[in-house]
């Protein structure tokens, strides 16, 4: 039995197609979710702000105030 040059590049063809396919829908998903992350991220930092008390202090002095001893 002989074996020519098919019988040898196709089972390889098949396996680096398979790895291919599996990459591209690696990277549709990842896409995916990182876009779902970014809208997440805008939402919350929108929501902050609308939130936010525009007196409100922040950092080493927000325990000053005029309830403060």
């Amino acid at each position: 039995m002989q074996m020519n040059l098919m019988d040898i590049i196709g089972p390889v063809a098949l396996f680096i197609g398979v790895i291919c396919v599996a990459a591209a829908l690696y990277f549709v998903i990842t896409l995916i979710k990182g876009a779902a992350a970014r809208r997440r991220d805008v939402r919350d930092d929108a929501s902050a702000r609308a939130h936010r008390r525009p007196n409100a202090r922040s950092g080493s002095h927000a325990g000053e105030g005029k309830h403060s001893r």
